[in-house]
């Protein structure tokens, strides 16, 4: 009998294991690919997660997607 340890109710589940979606590329073609989505999915605002190590790696990534951005307002 498998244990039921961490399992809070009687209601069947499933575990699925699925890929990463990953963006990567150019500021631009990464702005490109999340405007896509947005489109795609019919929503405003995105919320966006880099899980690099490197903390000051993880803050250009941050910052070249906010230079992406800004470019669109600035044209």
């Amino acid at each position: 009998m498998p244990s039921r340890l961490w399992q809070q109710s009687d209601e069947e589940y499933a575990i699925e294991v699925k890929e990463a979606n990953v963006i990567a590329g150019t500021k631009e073609s990464a702005r490109e690919k999340l405007l896509a989505i947005a489109s795609k999915h019919q929503v405003e605002e995105l919320i966006i997660h880099t899980p690099i190590k490197p903390f000051q790696k993880r803050l250009l990534s941050y910052e070249l997607l906010q230079e992406a951005f800004l470019e669109l307002t600035v044209k």
